[in-house]
C-alpha cells in the first residue's frame, strides 16, 4: 500500500487535463488562465459538498491478518498509526492523509 500527497496532486492535475485543457485551443494565455481558475472554483464547490456529509463509514476494510502488516508499512513510510480498541472484538486503527483527514482501517471478519 503506497499513498502520498504527490499521488493526490497527480490525480488533481489529471482531472484538470481531461476536464479543462482538452481541447487545448485557447486563443491566448489570459483565456487559459480564466478557464483554469473557473475549473478550480468548480472543483472547490464539489469538494465542499462532499466534505459536508454528516454520516460516515470506515474507509477501508481489510482482512484481519493484513491489518498489522498495513500498520507496519504505514509506520515505516512515516505515517502515524493510532490503534483504537473502543469497540470490543474489533481490531482497527486510524491514520491521516497529508491534509489531516482521518483514514480508518478495520479488520473485517
Amino acid at each position: 500500500m503506497h499513498a502520498s500527497w504527490l499521488n493526490q496532486a497527480e490525480i488533481y492535475f489529471s482531472i484538470v487535463q481531461r476536464k479543462a485543457l482538452q481541447p487545448n485551443n485557447f486563443p491566448d494565455l489570459d483565456t487559459l488562465e480564466q478557464h483554469l481558475l473557473a475549473c478550480g472554483r468548480r472543483y472547490e464547490q464539489i469538494a465542499r459538498r462532499l466534505l459536508a456529509r454528516k454520516e460516515s463509514a470506515p474507509a477501508l476494510r481489510v482482512r484481519p491478518t493484513e491489518l498489522d502488516l498495513i500498520a507496519e508499512r504505514l509506520t515505516a513510510g512515516g505515517s502515524t498509526v493510532h490503534w483504537d480498541n473502543a469497540i470490543p472484538d474489533t481490531r482497527r486503527f486510524y491514520t491521516a492523509d497529508p491534509w489531516g483527514n482521518r483514514i480508518e482501517l478495520v479488520g473485517a471478519s
